[in-house]
């Protein structure tokens, strides 16, 4: 679904705003809201919940936004598969609790004996009951 032009405009003055750390620009709820148009606007699936920097005291390589999603999920981040590209996050999310595929071709210490995929193009998530 593509923005129209002013769709597109206010978006990128929000995000001039948050680039430039203005205070006084927009409530959370409207956050949130860009977020997810961005999310939509390139194309990607929204997710059923969704965990910023700015909602955790700690970023990766930390486990709180791993952590924060579980909890927001209702489940236990040992029941979690975290799909990861860079060693903060494969960290972050081992230190979570949760299973870690590596994306791409990360060499890492944290990586080795991880299970891997080359991309995100053929892999299909199943949710067990």
């Amino acid at each position: 679904m593509p923005l129209s032009e002013d769709e597109q405009r206010r978006l990128d003055e929000i995000e001039r705003a948050l680039y430039r750390d203005d205070p006084t620009f927009a409530s959370e709820q409207t956050l949130e809201r860009f977020r997810r148009r961005r999310m939509v606007a390139a194309g990607l699936p929204l997710p059923v919940v969704l965990v910023s920097a700015d909602e955790i005291e700690h970023g990766k390589p930390h486990p709180d936004g791993y952590l924060r999603a579980a909890e927001l999920l209702g489940v236990l981040p040992q029941a979690c598969v975290v799909f990861e590209d860079a060693e903060p996050g494969v960290r972050s999310a081992l230190d979570a609790g949760a299973r870690v595929v590596v994306v791409g071709n990360l060499v890492s210490s944290y990586a080795d004996g991880l299970e891997r995929v080359s991309d995100l193009r053929h892999v299909t998530v199943l949710r067990s009951s």
